[in-house]
């Protein structure tokens, strides 16, 4: 049988400790193994990940900028044969999260559709689009809850994500990813189903929650400190193709 887990990268002591309240919190609905990439030295880590148990850690001695790099190469990283991966900053609500594995029965990996765009984007994945050669209609998926196989069609993709990333930049992984997804058309992807993942507001019913207003006080969780210093005022004002 398929070894299973889920994954989180955690860079920066800040998201090292939103990720081990969010860990405390997904432990109590599921016993699936939980390995975690990180930046931060054993000795400096939260205390909170002593009580979880089941869970192992990879740590790269590197700058915080890395995160994602490391976020985008997966793959290469996870011990496990399917991995779900889980944003730092979401947690596993109630029972269900072991669902997410059948969709990998039929699919090289499996996304939650986050919007679709029929005219008008968001420039910045205009520009990805163009820089990538991709034409719309074009769908965003969320970079915060990827279920995914160690196929070869998923390996490649994951291979062409991490690629897109650099050349763009090394800024926002999701219009990148985006643009991977639509210029694979060997992979096989599955969806989640509508509601098994709140992305923006609080949802009682969903299986993973992301962290939105509301999120802190449910988790007992640190408040999250957002890094992105790589974002432009206009990235999210709308543009045409």
């Amino acid at each position: 049988m398929a070894s299973r887990g889920l994954l989180i990268v955690a860079f920066h002591e800040n998201y090292e400790r939103v990720a081990a309240a969010c860990a405390r919190y997904t432990r109590q609905h599921t016993d699936l193994p939980l390995f975690v990439i990180t930046n931060v030295a054993r000795e400096a880590r939260s205390s909170v990940w002593d009580d979880i148990p089941n869970v192992a850690f990879h740590m790269e001695a590197v700058d915080r900028d890395r995160n994602r790099d490391f976020k985008t190469r997966m793959a290469d990283f996870t011990p496990f044969d399917e991995t779900l991966y889980i944003d730092s900053d979401a947690a596993v609500m109630g029972p269900g999260i072991e669902h997410a594995f059948d969709l990998l029965a039929d699919n090289d990996l499996a996304l939650n559709h986050y919007v679709h765009w029929d005219e008008k984007i968001p420039i910045i994945y205009g520009k990805a689009m163009r820089m990538f050669g991709v034409a719309m209609p074009m769908s965003a998926y969320s970079g915060a809850l990827i279920a995914f196989t160690q196929s070869p069609a998923a390996r490649a993709l994951f291979a062409t994500w991490h690629d897109y990333w650099v050349r763009f930049g090394r800024g926002r992984e999701m219009p990148c990813l985006a643009c991977a997804v639509k210029n694979s058309p060997e992979l096989r992807v599955g969806t989640f189903d509508e509601g098994f993942f709140a992305v923006d507001y609080m949802d009682a019913s969903a299986v993973v929650q992301h962290n939105c207003e509301g999120f802190v006080d449910k988790i007992g969780s640190p408040l999250l400190q957002r890094w992105h210093p790589f974002d432009n005022v206009d990235d999210f004002s709308w543009t045409k193709l």
